[in-house]
């Protein structure tokens, strides 16, 4: 049999856009809570997606077609559950104008005068889609809401988003796509409000040589790279009480196992310690994800494993993994900010080039 070449970029890229289509068409619904949802660390700001009414009817979708009854009836209620289930967006705004470029143009002044940090397009009635694309040109991450009959909009979406203009579309009967939608553009905005702490000595990270530029990892991503030293970390382990570890490793895993293998209960404490020093950095500095060099990076006979850490931190809505490149850890964030679940890395690789 004849093989096909298949690089590991190409691989993963592929299989991760399947999965991301996978997840997105059975309709995975983002669940209720909050971008909090463990006691310990701090909340998050909530994000503020500005709500368009696109279109005020007329001859289509019918001639008696109330735009404003179909917002007070329908979409603000909905709305208001929508916000109450994700638990930390609030919307905005709410303007009802016609399907035309002009008034779009207007309110994208208004819009630049106006904190907020994504939009929502309710696509009530016909038109050409250019307001899609004025809005899209704002910057902002863009999802639109069309329902069957308020017109053909719809087929202009892919052409702008081969463009490169950052909107998404659901044509649909099903107002859960809004929930699904919403919980999708929350994620621009929390991977610009994150922050990553990189714990290794400098020239650790890996991946391309943009891949190890902190700033055009900000720019690209979005999460502010921190990068705390082995011998830092040692001494914020060694301010750890050991009672408190002691604790930590009975209740949470001595107790909770059906037999001790291989550790001993000193090497359980031990990486107990140091879960409880990745807390106290990423808390101190307002970090919500952790990435270390592991092998050969941290000294394992003073620090221990830190994968004990790495699950109850997954465990508690925020991201500790093991290696230290950027792109295995990004999809870890941007699942958890989209569902409030933890997010997983689909490979463990120190090599994988990760920015062009």
């Amino acid at each position: 049999m004849k093989k096909l070449p298949m690089s590991r970029r190409r691989f993963v890229g592929t299989t991760c856009g399947a999965a991301c289509g996978w997840i997105l068409s059975r309709g995975i619904a983002a669940p209720a809570g909050t971008a909090t949802p463990r006691v310990g660390w701090s909340k998050m700001p909530v994000i503020k997606v500005y709500v368009v009414y696109l279109g005020t009817g007329g001859a289509w979708p019918k001639p008696d077609f109330d735009a404003p009854r179909e917002i007070r009836e329908k979409f603000t209620p909905y709305l208001a559950k929508v916000r109450d289930r994700l638990g930390d967006v609030e919307f905005v705004g709410g303007d009802l104008i016609p399907n035309q470029a002009k008034a779009a143009a207007d309110l994208v002044q208004k819009l630049k005068e106006t904190p907020f940090d994504a939009i929502l397009v309710i696509h009530l009635a016909f038109g050409n889609a250019e307001p899609f694309r004025l809005f899209a040109q704002t910057g902002k991450p863009v999802a639109i809401y069309s329902q069957p009959f308020s017109g053909h909009d719809w087929m202009y979406v892919p052409r702008l988003q081969k463009e490169g203009l950052r909107l998404i579309m659901a044509p649909s009967r099903d107002l859960g796509e809004i929930d699904r939608m919403v919980a999708l553009l929350r994620v621009p905005a929390r991977m610009r409000q994150s922050k990553i702490i990189l714990l290794g000595n400098p020239g650790c990270a890996a991946g391309t040589e943009a891949a190890r530029d902190f700033q055009r990892v900000r720019a690209v991503l979005g999460p502010e790279v921190i990068q705390i030293t082995p011998s830092e970390f040692i001494k914020i382990h060694q301010g750890i009480d050991v009672k408190a570890a002691e604790k930590e490793a009975q209740e949470t895993w001595i107790s909770q196992a059906r037999a001790i293998v291989e550790p001993t209960t000193a090497e359980i404490v031990k990486s107990c310690q140091t879960y409880l020093a990745m807390k106290k950095v990423m808390t101190e500095h307002g970090a919500q994800a952790i990435t270390v060099k592991c092998l050969g990076g941290i000294p394992i006979q003073t620090l221990g494993y830190p994968c004990l850490g790495f699950s109850k931190l997954l465990d508690e809505g925020v991201v500790g993994l093991v290696k230290r490149t950027w792109i295995p850890r990004s999809p870890c964030l941007c699942s958890s900010m989209r569902s409030d679940c933890p997010g997983s890395s689909p490979i463990h690789s120190s090599t994988w080039p990760v920015m062009p």
